[in-house]
């Protein structure tokens, strides 16, 4: 809940996300970054933060979960992993 609101309030950047991601054991912690990392006023960075998640994450399920908000960005990066990822089936 605490990252939650962090991030509604504006007191976390892209890269404090990637490294809060990678030092976690916890799926339901990781499923909040990424939930996080859209609401960044840097729409841009929160993508970057999702890509790399997408690119080395692990656990499928949380691989498909980040697909997900990859696909809500309009964006032609965002647009374009998921062609990547569709090619890659």
């Amino acid at each position: 809940h605490a990252l939650f609101l962090a991030g509604r309030e504006n007191m976390l950047n892209a890269e404090t996300l990637k490294t809060i991601y990678s030092k976690s054991d916890s799926k339901e912690m990781k499923e909040q970054i990424c939930h996080v990392a859209t609401m960044l006023d840097d729409e841009e960075a929160g993508l970057d933060v999702l890509l790399h998640i997408a690119r080395s994450e692990d656990d499928p399920e949380l691989t498909r979960a980040v697909i997900f908000w990859i696909g809500e960005f309009d964006d032609p990066r965002a647009a374009d992993f998921l062609l990547e990822v569709i090619n890659e089936e």
